[in-house]
């Protein structure tokens, strides 16, 4: 796939199989990404690849990417699993990312809920400095609540304009 109806710039390419099988539709995806960005993001992914095999309804993935966005670069490397959640669907993560220059990681498996009226995401990341992101977010029509905590986490991540300059006493 090139730039078109999902994609502003780059290429993936690889395979996906979805097949009938006793118990329900199987997957099994190989696919690459090089220079990737959706149409309408500033976030581009430099390389990429995503790996899945297994029961259509629930299925088990890894992946591994890099790229560049407005908070610096980024780089992701990790597994989960992909399942129906009618309506919509939900995504397991556990693994690592960049976020410039500091590493994050999953406490607890990253769950996420799209495609249906309710999108939502509860995500518990350990920094690398020490610092703690617990994020519980949802948004539908009805409005927003976002649920946050932070803890020994500097701004940079937040904003890499952002220095907080420490004077000694």
């Amino acid at each position: 796939m090139t730039r078109g109806a999902f994609l502003d710039a780059g290429r993936v390419a690889g395979t996906v199989k979805i097949a009938d099988a006793p118990g329900g539709a199987k997957a099994v995806l190989d696919l690459a990404a090089e220079g990737v960005r959706l149409s309408g993001s500033t976030v581009t992914v430099r390389t990429g690849k995503l790996t899945a095999s297994g029961p259509l309804a629930r299925l088990p993935y890894s992946t591994q990417a890099e790229g560049q966005s407005q908070g610096g670069r980024w780089g992701l490397n990790g597994s989960g699993v992909l399942a129906e959640a009618k309506p919509g669907y939900a995504a397991t993560f556990d693994g690592q990312g960049r976020l410039g220059g500091r590493e994050l990681r999953t406490l607890e498996t990253a769950q996420v809920r799209f495609g249906g009226p309710e999108r939502s995401a509860l995500l518990k990341l350990a920094a690398s400095d020490g610092g703690r992101i617990d994020l519980d977010g949802r948004l539908s029509d009805a409005g927003t609540d976002v649920r946050a905590q932070v803890t020994a986490l500097t701004l940079g991540l937040l904003d890499r304009t952002s220095r907080a300059e420490r004077t000694p006493p």
